[in-house]
C-alpha cells in the first residue's frame, strides 16, 4: 500500500497552494508533494518522521534544485512530530505521520500558528482513524472542515 498522496489529492492541494501564494506552508510528511509544493510556496517546512524517507526526500530537493524547503527529520511525540513552528502559517498538508504512529495532535500543532485565512488539507480522511481525529477536531477547534474528495479534507477557521 502507497502512503503518498494520489494525484488527483495532489492536484486539488497544488492548485490551492498556487492560488494562494502562501509565503509560509508546512507539510507533515514528506515526499513527492514536497518539490511540488515548494513550487507555489515562499517558504515550505517539510516535517518527517522516518530517517530513511528523509534521506530520499532530501536527495530528491537537491536533485531538483529546491531551496525554499526547510526538511526537518522530527522525533513522534504525542500524536505529532516533536518540532516548533512559526507564526504566520498560510498554508498547510496533513499527510503524516503514518497513521499507525497516530496524527491526532498535528492540528491542534499547527492551530495557533495559522494566518485566519490559512487553508489546511488533510489527507487519508478514507482511514477511519484519520476520519475520527477530523471530527475531534472540528468540535474542538471550532474549525470549518470540507470534504473535497473520498480521501482529502480542507480545513479552515
Amino acid at each position: 500500500m502507497s502512503w503518498a498522496l494520489d494525484p488527483e489529492s495532489l492536484a486539488v492541494v497544488v492548485e490551492a497552494a498556487a492560488r494562494l501564494s502562501p509565503a509560509v506552508a508546512v507539510e507533515y510528511g514528506s515526499g513527492r508533494s514536497t518539490p511540488v509544493l515548494a513550487g507555489h510556496v515562499g517558504h515550505l517546512i517539510s516535517l518527517e518522521g522516518d530517517k530513511r524517507w528523509w534521506q530520499v526526500t532530501s536527495m530528491r530537493l537537491t536533485r531538483a534544485g529546491v531551496e525554499n524547503v526547510e526538511l526537518r527529520l522530527c522525533r513522534l511525540r504525542l500524536g505529532t512530530y516533536d518540532t516548533d513552528l512559526p507564526d504566520g502559517v498560510g498554508f498547510a498538508l496533513i499527510d503524516g505521520p503514518r497513521i499507525r504512529e497516530g496524527r491526532s495532535r498535528t492540528l491542534p500543532q499547527l492551530w495557533p500558528h495559522l494566518t485566519g485565512d490559512a487553508v489546511v488539507f488533510v489527507d487519508d480522511l478514507h482511514h477511519r482513524r484519520v476520519a475520527g481525529w477530523v471530527r475531534g477536531w472540528e468540535r474542538s477547534l471550532r474549525c470549518r472542515v470540507v470534504p473535497v474528495s473520498e480521501r482529502l479534507a480542507m480545513v479552515t477557521r
